[in-house]
């Protein structure tokens, strides 16, 4: 199976329903799961869930980050449409999905002026979800920081090798939200996953803390992003991966 496809989030309860009798069998090949680069670049899961027999369809569609074209890593439930070898989603974008082989199709995307072709195969539905549950996850992690004195938690976005460990730590210290001018970013949780990617493949764990006030992390918004760091490297060095206490 491809690997590296944890960086593209796909929901835990994805399943592939077994076509009825009345499905003609050239459409079998679609059901389940498929990886492939937009691009030759942005990487997206397709997972076809079901197929009736007058062709409409019940996809999952994942995508990774790319901080450069401003996207954020997400997936949604979508309806589809099967035609002969062919699959078309219709949504706030159009992809069609056309099979060569019944482990491999072609990808055309357009989204507004956007357009992007890739090759896509199929991939194992239930290591796909296992990777992904395994590499990233946020976590709340306990700190000496009181505030109106109450203890502050930080949010941890944390993505590791497979296996218990230990890692050698990457912390990233990512300063601002933007120019930290927006206060409207504030609550967005930072992390970029192709960036952890290449450490994790290096065997190490990666850890992209949330300042005070900034993605989950408690407390007001604050410039004291050093301080964070080291706070969380000395929460995060006597264990592989510390234990989450919220979400």
């Amino acid at each position: 199976m491809p690997t590296g496809w944890w960086t593209v989030p796909i929901p835990d309860d994805a399943k592939v329903v077994s076509p009825s009798a009345a499905l003609p069998e050239i459409q079998w090949p679609f059901l389940g799961a498929w990886v492939g680069r937009w691009g030759g670049a942005l990487k997206h899961i397709l997972i076809v869930e079901s197929v009736q027999p007058d062709g409409s369809a019940s996809v999952i569609y994942g995508w990774e980050d790319s901080p450069g074209l401003s996207i954020t890593r997400g997936f949604s439930r979508l309806g589809a449409n099967l035609s002969g070898d062919t699959l078309t989603i219709e949504s706030s974008f159009t992809a069609t999905y056309k099979l060569t082989s019944a482990t491999s199709a072609t990808g055309s995307y357009r989204r507004g002026d956007s357009r992007a072709q890739a090759d896509i195969v199929k991939a194992d539905l239930a290591a796909l979800i296992a990777s992904v549950k395994k590499f990233a996850e946020s976590i709340m992690i306990s700190t000496k920081l009181q505030e109106n004195a109450k203890p502050v938690r930080l949010e941890v976005v944390i993505d590791k090798p497979p296996g218990d460990g230990p890692f050698p730590l990457l912390v990233v210290n990512h300063g601002s939200t933007g120019r930290g001018n927006n206060a409207a970013l504030f609550t967005q949780t930072f992390s970029n996953s192709a960036f952890a990617e290449m450490f994790v493949e290096k065997g190490y764990m990666v850890a992209f803390p949330q300042r005070r006030g900034r993605g989950k992390s408690e407390g007001l918004t604050t410039k004291d992003s050093t301080s964070t760091a080291i706070k969380v490297t000395r929460a995060t060095r006597s264990s592989p991966c510390p234990a989450p206490t919220a979400r």
